[in-house]
């Protein structure tokens, strides 16, 4: 018989590399009749297809395994640098501290600006820090984030930003993708600071920027403190705000 050409799934392949095959496989080539031929050719095709097919999958999850192996290698990097930032009391912070169910938890999680308010000691910092930390498991960088108490952010623009605090504003503290802001009872609410904190929100608000603000106290004193339009921001839910005026016992005792 001649030798001729055949289609195959994988590539165009001779008759004479099926022989080859038959022959170290143990048959006799030469008493095998065209339907035997035929039947072996086509069973090497099926096997050949078949073949492919593994080392594809085989080839898929080696390349998962390469991803999820550097994906832990980043992950680790990011939990590194976090130490070095995280205040040592909320070192071991973790968002297991918390209920799953807890509505704070999942509000941030997605994405969402919001208020926090409640007594000293029921866990506002701690959950905070929890918070940043399973942002960063969950593949965010320690570059994404700033978590800052209310007094020292308003002294560093007021020191550092002079006549162009507001572009000084927007240049350092509207670049993060999630901004946490601490401790806002400490400050003094004056009308500087009020104008101060008023600008930032605002301009995070409008560029759809993540925005946590948390402190001491009830309604009232946010709502002397930030004002009603920080308030109405942080808070709306129409705008993916929410206000969360936690209860708990104090921690420290």
């Amino acid at each position: 018989m001649t030798a001729k050409t055949l289609t195959s799934p994988i590539k165009a392949i001779t008759w004479d590399f099926y022989k080859k095959g038959a022959i170290e496989a143990g048959y006799d080539w030469n008493s095998m009749s065209d339907e035997d031929k035929d039947a072996y050719i086509n069973a090497k095709r099926q096997s050949m297809v078949q073949e492919s097919k593994r080392r594809t999958a085989m080839e898929i999850e080696a390349e998962e395994r390469r991803a999820k192996i550097e994906r832990e290698r980043k992950i680790n990097s990011e939990l590194m640098r976090f130490e070095l930032v995280v205040p040592k009391r909320y070192l071991s912070a973790k968002i297991s501290d918390f209920s799953e169910k807890n509505p704070v938890v999942a509000h941030i999680l997605g994405g969402g600006s919001c208020l926090l308010t409640g007594l000293p000691g029921i866990g506002k910092t701690h959950l905070i820090w929890a918070l940043v930390r399973e942002m960063i498991m969950r593949g965010a960088l320690v570059d994404d984030f700033l978590v800052i108490n209310l007094q020292d952010l308003v002294c560093d623009i007021k020191e550092n930003g002079g006549s162009n605090w507001a572009r000084y504003t927007k240049s350092k503290y509207g670049k993060f993708k999630r901004l946490f802001i601490d401790e806002f009872d400490k400050t003094y609410g004056s009308l500087s600071d009020y104008t101060i904190i008023s600008d930032l929100v605002s301009y995070r608000y409008d560029n759809l920027l993540s925005t946590v603000i948390a402190g001491n106290g009830e309604t009232e004193v946010a709502l002397d403190i930030l004002g009603s339009a920080v308030f109405s921001r942080l808070t709306g839910r129409s705008d993916g705000g929410a206000y969360f005026p936690l209860k708990g016992e104090d921690r420290r005792k």
